[in-house]
């Protein structure tokens, strides 16, 4: 995750966007997005047909709280290859970061019909319908993630939030209650426990997160499952943690 590895390979060959991208994919990760941003930029210019280029600017974008940039770019990623699955899945998350509901299920819609079985591409799917107050549909297509990918914590924890936000409280609870739980990324779980309304037990999370596993927190700052967080005292103190984080 160091971006001296990125430097090495645009040493070698300052003309090779991937080498920039890569630059970029580091700096996005250790929230140095403007720096990010600029490597991007390099490497779409000596390669601007790139659909990958665009696709992880288009993250970039997304994580620095930029999420109009951030669609624009991953629907010129899909305009350009709309047959690799990892753009498309990128673009339902950034349509998801930008609160676009409804553009995440028609996006899914069109991915499922190229791979039915893209468990990713359930599990946005799960997110925009309980954001939309479907709660049946968001739990069903939470399941549909987990039994296609049982394997991929992200998903069975996603399942959990489902229930917490549906207000099946006790189901939640019983699956944080589960020794998998600790198999989970911190932040997730903490996602969970902001769903139902302790946020004691939310910040915990995030701060154990900050100490464990920082790099599982890239994204939190635009995340809408932060809402519950937002207003509390200790969101700017775990920001200002967030961001100094380099």
């Amino acid at each position: 995750r160091n971006p001296q590895t990125a430097d090495r390979a645009i040493e070698l060959d300052p003309n090779l966007a991937q080498g920039y991208f890569a630059r970029g994919d580091l700096l996005r990760l250790a929230r140095r997005f403007e720096e990010g941003e600029a490597a991007f930029q390099r490497g779409l210019g000596l390669s601007p047909g790139s659909a990958d280029g665009h696709s992880r600017y288009g993250d970039l974008l997304r994580d620095a709280g930029r999420p109009e940039e951030s669609v624009r770019q991953s629907l010129r990623a899909v305009e350009l290859d709309p047959h690799m699955l990892r753009i498309r899945e990128s673009l339902l998350q950034n349509l998801y970061f930008g609160r676009d509901w409804d553009g995440v299920l028609r996006e899914a819609a069109q991915v499922l019909e190229m791979e039915p079985d893209s468990a990713e591409t359930w599990y946005w799917i799960a997110f925009a319908n309980n954001w939309l107050k479907n709660y049946d549909a968001a739990i069903g297509a939470a399941r549909k993630a987990v039994e296609l990918d049982d394997s991929d914590p992200y998903l069975r924890s996603g399942l959990a939030y489902h229930y917490a936000l549906a207000g099946r409280a006790d189901e939640a609870r019983e699956m944080l209650a589960s020794p998998d739980v600790e198999t989970w990324p911190l932040p997730e779980t903490g996602l969970i426990y902001a769903a139902l309304g302790e946020l004691d037990r939310a910040f915990e999370y995030m701060n154990r997160s900050l100490d464990e596993q920082p790099y599982r927190l890239y994204y939190l700052e635009a995340d809408p499952a932060a809402d519950p967080m937002r207003a509390d005292p200790r969101w700017p103190a775990l920001m200002a943690r967030l961001r100094a984080e380099r």
